[in-house]
């Protein structure tokens, strides 16, 4: 169950980080473009 619930996370935080990162694209002026290089768990 813990599984699932991390997966179901995980694939939350990556969703909203891409809608973000979409969201800020059509930036030119500064341009912006984020990038998530890593995810801590703590359990």
């Amino acid at each position: 169950i813990y599984e699932f619930r991390f997966l179901r996370l995980l694939m939350y935080t990556i969703t909203f980080w891409n809608s973000v990162n979409h969201r800020y694209e059509s930036l030119e002026d500064p341009p912006v473009r984020l990038r998530l290089t890593g995810i801590a768990v703590l359990m």
